[in-house]
């Protein structure tokens, strides 16, 4: 590594998204002008997802050598695979010409779309969190790690909200050193029934009483991903109806209180419920996400390990 030569900078990719943090409240546009080059002119009015450094199938987020913006990092790697890749990876797949995992820089201010590396037996091609047209990535087989980036979201809001871009909702589900939250693996199996049990929208999004009275009466991991693929289809295909099963339960929540919800960590649920409500009004990811994922929050500098075959939505903050 001391060879200057072996050092070769990359231009990296920056991709703007509606999940994104808007203008310079954006970590990613804010290393924009190192990431990309002189050239990158952040535009306060844009929302700035993520900076990608790796050789994705997704072109636009094909890394490129600094000096040379015209040649990918492809196109350099193809030269000399073992080189640049080494030579236990270029003997075990000797076609690739691609790098084995991708540096991302995501500054998040919305739930980013439900995902899944590779796709889970039993969910391939359903739709992702807030973007019915998309679907549950089938092209990457790895895991995942998330370390924790930039301030706590209390105050990165607070700068969102002076410069006029937000509100804050009255009951946000972090604490105040909190930095990056969001949904990371299945609840356990008795908390998903308990769900399926004590809160009748929800059999109502998904519309089989005869799968779900199964689960709940002899709970499992194949069961679950059944139920969780019915759920997800419904989304897609009755979009209206499982919205109008969202909205009944808001509507009983405000109007009784989150005891309704018959758990432990009700009135959690329900801010989490609110806020994540808020962001994709109706949409079938409300019940995906509160009722039948883990959440997860970490300070800065923490980080989080999601195995390949896991199903995931970051929420918000820096990563």
């Amino acid at each position: 590594m001391s060879d200057r030569k072996h050092i070769i900078r990359l231009q990296a990719a920056i991709r703007q998204s509606d999940w994104g943090r808007q203008g310079s409240s954006s970590l990613a546009a804010r290393l924009g002008p190192n990431a990309v080059g002189p050239g990158f002119r952040l535009d306060e009015g844009r929302c700035y997802g993520e900076i990608c450094v790796g050789t994705h199938h997704n072109g636009p987020l094909t890394a490129h050598l600094f000096d040379s913006p015209s040649r990918s990092l492809l196109d350099l790697i193809s030269t000399d695979t073992k080189a640049f890749l080494g030579e236990k990876l270029s003997d075990a797949q000797s076609s690739t010409t691609r790098i084995p995992y991708c540096v991302r820089i995501l500054s998040i201010r919305k739930a980013v779309p439900l995902q899944a590396h590779p796709d889970l037996k039993g969910l391939a091609g359903q739709p992702r969190l807030s973007d019915p047209g998309n679907f549950i990535d089938a092209n990457f087989h790895k895991p995942q790690i998330a370390i924790a980036l930039g301030e706590p979201l209390c105050i990165t809001r607070a700068q969102y909200i002076g410069e006029g871009r937000a509100t804050v909702g009255h009951a946000e589900v972090d604490d105040h050193d909190t930095s990056f939250m969001g949904f990371v693996g299945f609840r356990p199996l008795e908390d998903i029934k308990a769900f399926l049990e004590k809160i009748p929208e929800l059999v109502s999004a998904i519309e089989e009483p005869e799968l779900v009275v199964k689960f709940t009466q002899s709970p499992s991991n194949e069961l679950l991903k059944q139920v969780y693929a019915k759920l997800l289809n419904r989304g897609a295909e009755a979009r209206e109806e499982v919205a109008a099963a969202v909205k009944k339960l808001q509507e009983r929540m405000m109007q009784k209180g989150a005891y309704v919800l018959s758990s432990r960590e009700s009135e959690f649920l329900f801010r989490l419920f609110m806020k994540v409500n808020a962001q994709y009004p109706g949409d079938v990811g409300v019940l995906a996400t509160t009722f039948f994922m883990n959440f997860t929050k970490l300070r800065k500098g923490e980080a989080l390990y999601i195995g390949a075959d896991e199903v995931y939505a970051y929420l918000e903050g820096g990563t």
